[in-house]
């Protein structure tokens, strides 16, 4: 019996050495294993992030894409019409949708977004002088105009 308690004591005297460097051991490792996960989680976060950005870009592509079809669409029409009146209603609708896509361009990459905005005159706002626009958008209408016109 006594050898069983000399053994069980030599045991526990080991034991008792070994356990403050295995306590350290598996502190340590516990330790990295935490910041490990701190790590990651910051790293789940900035991807989540990312990925809202990126959505938000491939939206307003989307949106920029749609606004510049409006835009051509409407400049078409303006190509099209020999009417002033509809020339100057399509020239409004298509500084709305320049406005925006400017605004936003501004808010991306820096454009001017003033680009965009009508002055006096309606043409003028886009940069295009009357020299520069068919004869059928530079003349002011008149009766006359309208007759030779029709005629």
């Amino acid at each position: 019996m006594t050898e069983k308690v000399d053994k069980l004591i030599s045991d526990t005297t080991a034991f008792m050495e070994d356990y403050p460097s295995t306590y350290n051991n598996n502190t340590a490792s516990t330790n990295a294993a935490l910041q490990n996960l701190v790590s990651m989680s910051k790293c789940w976060v900035k991807l989540e992030n990312v990925e809202k950005k990126v959505k938000d870009l491939l939206s307003e592509r989307e949106v920029m894409r749609s606004c510049i079809s409006n835009v051509t669409c409407l400049l078409l029409d303006i190509i099209k019409t020999k009417d002033s009146m509809i020339t100057f209603t399509v020239w409004n609708h298509l500084a709305e949708k320049l406005h925006s896509v400017f605004a936003m361009l501004h808010r991306l990459e820096g454009v001017s977004p003033q680009n965009s905005d009508p002055k006096q005159g309606g043409e003028r706002g886009f940069g295009v002088s009357r020299n520069k626009l068919p004869k059928a958008l530079a003349t002011p209408l008149s009766r006359n105009n309208l007759r030779a016109r029709k005629n």
